[in-house]
């Protein structure tokens, strides 16, 4: 009897550590899936609107990106370098895989020569 005791005592001692290790390891699994980031990915960075004559209207052009991450993502603001150059951007969530676009606007009247205009 006293053998069956012993092994039962071992037997819960096991048991018990391993149980902690289980729990442990799920624990941690559960911190790190928590990290779920959004990250944007752009077709393109640049754009060359070419020549332009400081008489012509607003030409625009859309940056298209998707959310490669694993969180939906909301854009706050886009802004720009001058008022010359007007961002429009959706205010709604952009899902996980969603792909949209900002459209970006530039007047040249009264603009004459080379410009860059960067957005941020």
């Amino acid at each position: 009897m006293q053998f069956f005791n012993k092994l039962h005592f071992k037997y819960k001692k096991v048991m018990k550590k391993t149980s902690n290790i289980v729990v442990f390891m799920l624990v941690n699994l559960s911190l790190f899936s928590q990290v779920k980031e959004a990250f944007l990915s752009f077709d393109q960075l640049s754009h060359d609107f070419g020549f332009i004559n400081d008489n012509d209207s607003i030409v625009k052009h859309k940056f298209f990106f998707i959310n490669t991450g694993m969180s939906p993502l909301i854009i706050y603001d886009v802004s720009t370098t001058c008022g010359c150059t007007t961002p429009k951007y959706s205010k709604a969530p952009v899902l996980p895989g969603e792909k949209k676009f900002i459209e970006i606007g530039f007047d040249p009247k009264g603009r004459s020569g080379s410009f860059q205009k960067r957005l941020q």
